[in-house]
């Protein structure tokens, strides 16, 4: 009936789990529905027999479910897909049979093409020969590919022919997991004051600001009626690409009370950034949803997106090469992004999309300001934070900061059907309430700083964390914010030391709610295209953007008056030359002919492009000499596309 075992875009070779299969309703179906409907058909979905220590949760909703089928014969099959209320029915593979992340569906009616070029009539008329239809609703958010269904039957023979038109490069598989990826867990303690705020330097006046940032919450929605959130829009269903972000399940609405629930509202709880949240809804936990609510986020406006979720490699369904444009778009598009590291204690590695270079990667904290780890003294032994250093895109990706992930108070969905019997939760847990708390912080900064840029935020946050957990922090060129620890990251995020350090690099509040006027930037520059054969030498740069004080002259900086100056040096290595080793071009600064401590390193691997960024602030007196110098590890040459230096007078 299904191919016994399909080869995945990475190479992967997956089996086929015949006793299990996925179902996708044609319209939204109730539990109590399915159960009628199972019953009828003899059928019982699939259930997690779950542990105190084991919060998995199986990715059932009303519009798809995964069934125990047996071995389904063609003869079943076609019973069973002449069910009305039934759209389609797929198999579900694995890579690690014992593993049960592993397990996902390909799902049998649905296809991702990459084409080359534009959607024509030709590509519309081969496809039409096919049975296949274009979907332009869930197409539009997939950075340029374009997803397709089929009507009747199953896909999966239909991609040796797709592959073998012209116009198509590639397609992939729309993956649905058969455990939701979510980063959480639970137990049944309650508490009642928010030791976290209190943990994280929190405090009710930094949130009487004007609070203008968005924070995207891609996860199961959220509660639109709850009176301790506020919504600049009523959002979408990522399954469905269609108004609105209703709950899918409990996680959403206990994400986004974390970081933006109203505060200061004599009801419910405080949030760090009480700003307004765009719900995005999953439906199914897709590669292709996941890809479409980044997407979306930038294109709506979103400042920041909060991803408390992310799968491991090894699961092996979700297609990176859908998410990784979606990510770099939103990048582009100035929102910062951050994810969960996961659950399961790793050391070696953390769940994806928290990996990406550009994410922000979000590890967990207990009560004693110490990675929450397996066997810890905290109320939960079980589990711990993941901690991995690995390479991804030949960059190397840990923990960027860690936030408090213990009974964290938050809201919850209305009435019995939540995490509770109230509207409230007081025991959220996991990197899953780690996370929000990270983007709440970045949407407050942007709140009291709209000038900030994503990266900026980025530094700010990691720069002013706090070392806490007698750990021993260190200078780590992979890591060049600060201190480092593999466990902690840059530490414990601090918002009293990151609103201070914003304060220190933009000036005053330049909200008029806050007073005050932000601080003008001394000079802004870039260059590009410098060839460097070996030894330390002077970078040139061609292009002034900003000079305020003519502080920039002769491609050096002399200080036009005494004070603190915040530097932010970037660049990027080209991957055009031949032979070069890991991390082999630096950029440092230079001040009045004496080496300043630290450098923006390559972080890249040979003939890879690389990029590098180092920031630090300097007391300057009237006439010293700020100069960029670069580093290159001897010969061949190596190349310098893009690189630039801002300065802000403090």
């Amino acid at each position: 009936m299904f191919p016994k075992t399909l080869t995945l875009q990475n190479g992967t070779r997956v089996e086929l789990e015949p006793k299990m299969s996925y179902m996708k309703f044609n319209d939204s179906i109730s539990d109590r529905s399915q159960n009628s409907l199972f019953k009828k058909l003899k059928l019982k979905r699939v259930k997690h027999n779950k542990r105190k220590d084991d919060k998995l949760t199986i990715n059932n909703s009303s519009l798809g479910a995964f069934v125990d089928t047996g071995n389904l014969s063609s003869i079943s099959y076609d019973k069973l897909i002449k069910e009305k209320r039934i759209a389609s029915i797929s198999p579900v593979y694995y890579s690690n049979k014992e593993d049960i992340n592993s397990y996902f569906t390909p799902l049998s009616n649905v296809l991702v093409l990459d084409i080359e070029g534009l959607v024509n009539e030709k590509l519309v008329d081969f496809l039409l020969s096919k049975s296949l239809t274009i979907n332009p609703t869930r197409s539009k958010y997939l950075n340029g590919k374009v997803l397709v269904e089929l009507k009747k039957g199953v896909i999966y023979d239909l991609v040796s022919p797709l592959n073998r038109n012209k116009i198509i490069r590639d397609s992939f598989f729309e993956k649905i997991p058969l455990v939701k990826p979510t980063c959480w867990k639970s137990n049944d303690s309650m508490i009642n004051l928010q030791w976290n705020l209190e943990k994280i330097q929190w405090h009710q006046d930094f949130v009487e600001c004007k609070n203008s940032a968005i924070v995207s919450v891609i996860d199961e929605g959220c509660d639109l009626n709850h009176p301790d959130l506020n919504f600049v829009s009523s959002g979408l269903n990522l399954g469905t690409m269609l108004p609105d972000g209703s709950p899918t399940g409990n996680h959403g609405t206990a994400c986004a009370g974390i970081a933006s629930a109203i505060t200061d509202n004599a009801s419910g709880v405080a949030s760090v950034s009480n700003t307004k949240v765009l719900p995005l809804a999953v439906q199914t936990w897709s590669d292709v949803e996941i890809a479409s609510g980044i997407n979306y986020s930038a294109e709506f406006g979103a400042d920041v997106i909060s991803m408390s979720f992310g799968v491991y490699d090894s699961w092996n369904f979700w297609n990176y090469n859908l998410i990784d444009p979606a990510i770099v778009y939103a990048n582009n598009c100035n929102v910062f992004m951050c994810a969960a590291t996961g659950n399961e204690n790793f050391s070696t590695l953390n769940r994806y999309p928290s990996k990406h270079p550009l994410v922000l990667s979000v590890g967990g904290s207990n009560k004693d300001d110490q990675r929450k780890s397996i066997g810890d003294t905290s109320s939960e032994s079980w589990w711990g934070a993941s901690y991995g250093l690995e390479q991804y895109q030949n960059s190397w990706v840990g923990v960027g900061v860690v936030a408090p992930c213990l009974e964290i108070p938050t809201t919850d969905i209305l009435g019995p059907s939540g995490y509770s019997s109230n509207d409230y939760y007081n025991s959220f847990n996991g990197t899953s309430s780690a996370t929000p708390q990270v983007a709440g912080l970045a949407a407050l900064i942007k709140s009291h700083y709209p000038q900030a840029s994503n990266t900026s935020i980025r530094q700010i946050i990691e720069k002013s964390a706090e070392k806490v957990g007698a750990y021993i922090y260190s200078f780590d060129y992979r890591f060049p914010s600060s201190s480092w620890n593999q466990e902690m990251g840059y530490g414990r995020i601090n918002v009293r030391k990151a609103l201070k350090l914003a304060a220190d690099i933009y000036g005053a509040c330049c909200d008029t709610n806050c007073g005050g006027d932000k601080k003008k930037v001394a000079f802004s520059v870039q260059g590009s295209k410098h060839v460097s054969g070996g030894p330390d030498v002077q970078m040139k740069f061609g292009v002034v953007l900003l000079n305020e004080g003519s502080g920039w002259a002769n491609n050096e900086f002399k200080c036009p008056e005494s004070g603190c100056y915040y530097f932010d040096l970037n660049f990027v290595k080209d991957s055009y030359y031949n032979g070069g080793t890991l991390d082999d071009v630096s950029l440092y600064l230079v001040k009045n002919g004496t080496r300043v401590s630290g450098a923006a390193w390559s972080g890249e691997g040979a003939g890879k492009r690389g990029t590098g960024a180092f920031s630090v602030m300097l007391e300057l007196k009237k006439n010293d000499v700020i100069k960029v110098f670069v580093h290159s590890d001897g010969n061949p040459t190596r190349h310098v596309s893009q690189y630039s230096l801002t300065g802000f007078n403090i």
